[in-house]
């Protein structure tokens, strides 16, 4: 994915309840972790919830990506957006 301009990672995602141990979705680009987010309870399977944090590095190019989901929730999708905020750029992933 290219990550040029990236400032801040943004997903959908959904969690019916809440459970034992933190449940968060992580980004790796190699082993630098890009960005780390904590999933809400959204009370169902298919509602979607956005959430959002900047990136902890600027990495600019191509890259292969890992995201690492940690406890019960689905991932509908997600986006990398620039720090203005621009919602006509970003480079973005839809299942």
């Amino acid at each position: 994915m290219d990550l040029s301009g990236a400032a801040r990672f943004e997903a959908e995602v959904g969690r019916a309840a809440a459970g034992p141990g933190q449940v968060r979705l992580e980004v790796w680009a190699g082993d630098r972790l890009l960005a780390q987010v904590a999933v809400p309870v959204t009370g169902d399977r298919y509602p979607w919830s956005t959430v959002a944090a900047g990136t902890t590095a600027q990495v600019g190019g191509v890259h292969e990506l890992r995201l690492t989901l940690h406890g019960g929730f689905r991932l509908a999708s997600f986006r990398f957006a620039p720090a203005a905020d621009d919602r006509r750029g970003g480079a973005a992933a839809r299942r």
